[in-house]
């Protein structure tokens, strides 16, 4: 995700009906990691090794995209599946909004996209296209 590192970013979730509800799925990692108020809220517990003594320390600390990867990484070498790119979460939720009938201007606010450059991301053009056009003939005979 991207964020401003120095004010930080205020965002929003809402819950979805299907396999992945974002408050279902942040409910769960509160109640898993249980950050403190003071902690970042995407952080976790990481054990640190000390090598003198052999002891492992358990350390909060917040989630970073190596971490992220890693994990991601992992858990699709379990499964016998090719491992998606970074850009491949940009990719499917700019899909999945436009799937969901959000328009253009909406998904480059939802990214915080200040150029084009989520268009880049588009798959599936045809499906995409027919949601924005099923209703707006005007703009049907414009692009033909």
């Amino acid at each position: 995700m991207k964020v401003n590192q120095t004010t930080g970013e205020d965002i929003s979730v809402a819950a979805q009906s299907g396999p992945i509800d974002p408050v279902g799925e942040l409910l769960n990692h509160l109640q898993v990691n249980n950050p403190s108020a003071n902690e970042h809220l995407f952080s976790h517990t990481k054990y640190l090794t000390r090598p003198v003594h052999s002891a492992r320390i358990p350390r909060q600390v917040p989630l970073m995209k190596a971490a992220f990867e890693a994990h991601i990484h992992a858990a699709a070498a379990d499964a016998k599946v090719p491992c998606p790119s970074g850009h491949f979460f940009h990719i499917g939720s700019t899909l999945e909004y436009l799937l969901r009938g959000i328009s253009f201007e909406m998904v480059k606010t939802l990214g915080r996209w200040k150029s084009e450059a989520f268009l880049q991301y588009l798959r599936r053009h045809a499906q995409v296209l027919a949601i924005h056009l099923q209703d707006r003939p005007s703009l049907q005979d414009e692009l033909m």
